[in-house]
């Protein structure tokens, strides 16, 4: 009966209706993760259909303040605008669209793998694509809506190899345009993409009627589409107005980036090779993150970095045979390698040590592998090796299913990994500062203050991994804020800014704790340093209310005019003016600004006040008594007003 299934011509379908069904569960989650630097913080996204142009001419994340991530992936970062642009910030229409890519992905590799394998092994295709769907290794890509540019590369990659087929394959030469295109849509997806000039010939080599000439054409022109693309890659990195950021590559985001001992280096980057193949074999502990120090470094003569090698060895090794012998094996060990070699960090270091997305497309490979194997073993077994499938299958279902429930918000995917992540920096400092948004966002006192504690907790241990994160010390300092703790907020404020005196925000935070406090001289020099590097209204507002209530009213005014250089129409701060003159003896001067203000806002009762007290020192009785009456028709029970009319003889 499988037999019978496999051949249906529209047996592909079941595939695509599986991988609906078993993400079907990620309509209801949230954004989480990078899904708001991506979709929220980037200007270029929610600014919808406007902010198309500049995604085609700048970088992934360009719209962050400019930040350059030195990425290039203009396809799926169009979809994130169009969509912002048609159904506003919508992530159940995110969710959608990466099941749907999903379920694309997973009906054509079927129908790849049936057109290349023999005929005696089309059950390894439906085996290899059953595996393959339901893996659990594959919820960070569909789950996690940023994830979506590896979707894309997926599934231009295989509707590329597609119409390969069709060409080479088939003789149907009009199908190259096609194939050309779609190669090309998967290296404006992904960079990673870049390696599947080689993985396409590589594949239509197993089928046994293709010829070695038959596929340098087409390597030929895809290595090309590649080179041009690396050329216009790196042209729109360079052009932007900052350099890649540094940060990318530091500790600890990637504990090898920096290291300068060989052993060091390749040990752990060997070591990471067994890592991936045992989440393949064994997809039980998964998380969002496996920065420092969760998996420490390891030199090359370890037991570790040893296996490493052999397994590195062992593939490439079969990867020759199996090209030269056109073992299937053999070709999906070079697909493999192929795959995984970008982001191997054997060739050169990259900005995340290991990642689960890393294994989306390499793990097409052992899935081929896996089912190969199953029914070399059990193919005169028929049932067993049925049964064996089925067990996989529903254990790989129960755990992509459940996982996916962990993707929903930050809040439950921080909470699932810091159990079996507590040796990440990032994920303590992750789920320390969800935490405290929990304290924030409840009314409870008792709960608040106990988020508050527990958030602590993280923070600090964030901080014992990792002691140059910074942004660990700036969160553990808030969060003693909030929960009122102003000397411990203090004093890890004072830490942080004496370990990194370039970590600006710290300035501000600082002064807010210190201002709370009722330190204002102390705040005021912290805002001053901090308004060097990053000038706003809002920090010169605060300087300029700080200098008032320290009766320097000289500094007041110099502070809220440039407020009013930066907010022309800041109706506050043309009424601190109007105050600040009024301190120094400049009653003419202070009415000018309370004036402006009314202009400005004319139902500002305040500014009416501050301006008839203006008019009293200047002895205009009568523009008092008009502002006062001002005063009265916006505010009638201000008693200020009706006592001073009543002074006044009104």
């Amino acid at each position: 009966m499988i037999q019978q299934l496999i051949r249906h011509k529209s047996a592909h379908w079941i595939f695509f209706v599986l991988a609906v069904l078993l993400y079907g569960n990620t309509l209801n989650n949230q954004y989480a993760l990078d899904d708001f630097a991506v979709i929220f913080d980037n200007s270029n996204v929610n600014r919808g259909f406007e902010g198309i142009k500049d995604i085609l001419t700048t970088n992934m994340l360009h719209g962050i303040s400019g930040f350059n991530d030195g990425l290039y992936r203009p396809v799926a970062t169009l979809t994130f605008a169009i969509e912002v642009g048609l159904f506003g910030e919508n992530p159940t229409i995110s969710h959608l669209i990466n099941i749907l890519l999903f379920g694309g992905i997973s009906l054509l590799l079927f129908k790849n793998l049936k057109e290349i394998l023999p005929e005696n092994l089309l059950s390894v295709a439906f085996f290899a694509t059953a595996i393959y769907v339901f893996h659990p290794i594959h919820t960070e890509v569909v789950a996690n809506i940023k994830s979506r540019d590896e979707l894309f590369a997926s599934f231009f990659l295989l509707g590329s190899l597609w119409y390969f087929i069709q060409a080479v394959i088939n003789r149907k030469k009009g199908a190259y345009l096609f194939a050309f295109l779609l190669y090309s849509f998967a290296l404006f997806s992904k960079e990673s993409a870049i390696t599947y000039f080689a993985v396409i010939p590589l594949l239509l080599w197993i089928h046994p009627s293709v010829k070695i000439k038959q596929l340098l054409m087409p390597s030929a022109a895809m290595l090309l589409l590649s080179m041009s693309f690396y050329g216009l890659h790196s042209y729109i990195i360079s052009s932007m107005g900052r350099p890649v950021d540094t940060g990318l590559f530091e500790l600890l985001n990637n504990p090898i980036a920096g290291v300068n001992d060989p052993s060091i280096r390749y040990g752990t980057a060997f070591y990471l090779q067994v890592l991936y193949l045992t989440k393949l074999l064994f997809p039980v502990e998964l998380l969002h993150d496996y920065s420092y120090n969760l998996i420490p470094t390891i030199s090359l003569g370890t037991v570790k970095g040893i296996s490493g090698l052999l397994i590195i060895i062992g593939l490439v090794g079969s990867a020759i045979y199996g090209v030269i012998k056109r073992n299937l094996i053999g070709i999906m060990a070079a697909f493999y390698l192929l795959g995984i070699a970008v982001v191997s960090q054997l060739i050169i270091p990259i900005g995340a040590l290991f990642a689960e997305r890393f294994l989306f497309v390499p793990s097409m490979a052992f899935c081929v592998v896996i089912a190969f194997i199953l029914n070399l073993l059990l193919a005169k077994k028929q049932i067993v090796l049925n049964l064996t499938l089925a067990v996989i299958l529903f254990l790989f279902g129960i755990k992509t299913v459940d996982r996916n429930g962990d993707w929903k918000n930050n809040q439950t995917l921080y909470a699932a990994d810091i159990v079996a992540g507590g040796a990440s920096a990032r994920i303590n400092y992750n789920y320390g500062s969800t935490l405290t948004q929990l304290g924030n966002s409840v009314r409870d006192k008792v709960k608040k203050q106990a988020y508050y504690r527990e958030s602590a907790i993280y923070l600090q241990k964030a901080i014992e991994i990792y002691p140059e994160y910074w942004d660990a010390y700036n969160n553990l300092g808030l969060v003693y804020k909030y929960n009122n703790q102003l000397d411990l907020a203090e004093k890890v404020f004072d830490l942080l800014l004496k370990k990194n005196p370039n970590y600006t925000k710290g300035y501000y935070n600082q002064a807010t704790v210190q201002l709370a406090a009722e330190k204002g001289k102390a705040a005021l020099e912290n805002f001053i340093i901090y308004s060097e590097t990053n000038p706003s209204a809002q920090v010169y507002s605060s300087m300029g209310t700080i200098a008032g209530t320290l009766n320097d009213f000289k500094s007041a005014r110099t502070y809220f005019l440039k407020v009013i250089e930066l907010e022309p129409n800041n109706v506050s701060a043309y009424n601190y003016l109007g105050t600040a003159e009024g301190f120094l003896g400049r009653p003419a001067e202070a009415i000018k600004y309370f004036q402006k203000a009314t202009q400005l806002d004319p139902r500002n009762a305040e500014a009416y006040f501050n301006m008839a007290i203006s008019y009293s020192q200047t002895g205009n009785v009568e523009k008092e008594k008009a502002a006062l009456s001002e005063v009265l028709k916006l505010a009638p029970g201000n008693q200020q007003a009706i006592s001073r009319l009543r002074e006044l003889g009104n």
